[in-house]
């Protein structure tokens, strides 16, 4: 565990508004209006290290479908996010469930957009076919 003592770290952990509990948080906005290369980082970033991201082929009665998706306890994050996929051209839904005792939001790339993503957002260790 990384621990510092440092009071303008910490203020500075504040402004970029991410110093909050988990179902609060939301995309800095530093974040939302920086360059286009800075928000598809973020985006690399967070569908790469949440650990709720998959990549997914499964059969169907269609033959095989694939699916990327995040899930996140916090509404503002999911509306955040899809805002910005929204802005790159990927298409996302957002579905919730109630798990672990609270709602849980799902967003999810879906169809052609999957490939749009991986080819412009990308994901750390995966190559897009």
């Amino acid at each position: 565990m990384l621990s510092l003592n440092s009071v303008q770290f910490a203020r500075f952990i504040e402004n970029l508004g991410i110093a909050k509990p988990c179902w609060l948080k939301r995309i800095p906005d530093l974040i939302m209006k920086s360059p286009l290369s800075v928000q598809q980082a973020f985006l690399r970033g967070l569908f790469s290290a949440d650990g709720t991201v998959y990549l997914e082929e499964r059969k169907t009665g269609r033959g095989l479908r694939r699916s990327l998706s995040l899930s996140t306890i916090s509404d503002t994050l999911s509306q955040d996010v899809m805002v910005l996929l929204g802005s790159m051209g990927i298409i996302s839904n957002l579905s919730t469930q109630f798990r672990r005792g609270r709602e849980e939001y799902q967003i999810r790339v879906i169809g052609k957009s999957i490939k749009t993503f991986l080819d412009t957002v990308g994901l750390l260790g995966v190559k897009s076919e």
